[in-house]
């Protein structure tokens, strides 16, 4: 019993040492040889896929480089008057130059104005300064004021005197001052505030 339990455990001896010596063994050359032709054979595949993207970021290294050098021509590094955000000055006139400012026919040349440097022409008078509610007095008829003595009462402008004389012709005129509150843009404050100033017969007398 002892001799076949010894040819058993020499059995599984040699086995085992059969078995290591193919782990160790080296790699037979016709199985590189495989290996490599299989790596060859792939390169082909891989060309197609490659060559464009190293194209396309050839490309655009070219591109970006020339932009570059234009950027970087100006002396100095100094970036156009328009680029810098710095304003132009304009170029100031020869000595023989003569400015001439346009005026519509009929208007005399006193009428024009200069401001800054150019000539307006208002092509009316000047519309009276308003004055604050202390330095009014006076009544102004809502039925036969203009625009322009609409616009004396605080408050009122340009916009809102045209929509009084609107609704003056619209309505037949004012029957009482409280009708100005039918008027867009006069509420009941705004109303109260002009009330002391307003009439709807007489001469319009507001200084």
């Amino acid at each position: 019993m002892a001799l076949a339990l010894s040819n058993r455990v020499s059995a599984v001896a040699a086995r085992a040492r059969d078995a290591a010596m193919r782990a160790i063994a080296p790699v037979p050359l016709s199985s590189l040889l495989a290996h490599a032709r299989d790596a060859v054979r792939g390169v082909p595949m891989l060309v197609p896929r490659i060559v464009p993207t190293v194209a396309a970021l050839v490309l655009l290294v070219v591109c970006m480089g020339g932009r570059w050098r234009t950027a970087s021509a100006s002396p100095h590094g100094s970036l156009p008057s328009h680029a810098s955000g710095s304003p132009a000055t304009p170029a100031a006139p020869s000595p023989g130059a003569t400015h001439v400012s346009a005026s519509p026919s009929g208007s005399s040349p006193a009428s024009a104005s200069a401001r800054g440097g150019v000539a307006f022409d208002d092509g009316a008078q000047e519309r009276p300064a308003k004055k604050s509610d202390k330095d009014l007095g006076g009544k102004l008829n809502l039925n036969t004021a203009t625009e322009d003595q609409l616009m004396l009462l605080p408050t009122v402008g340009p916009a809102k005197a045209e929509r009084i004389v609107t609704w003056r012709k619209k309505n037949g005129g004012f029957r009482r001052t409280a009708d100005l509150r039918r008027v867009k843009g006069f509420g009941y404050k705004t109303f109260k505030r002009l009330e002391p100033f307003l009439a709807v017969t007489g001469d319009t007398t507001l200084r």
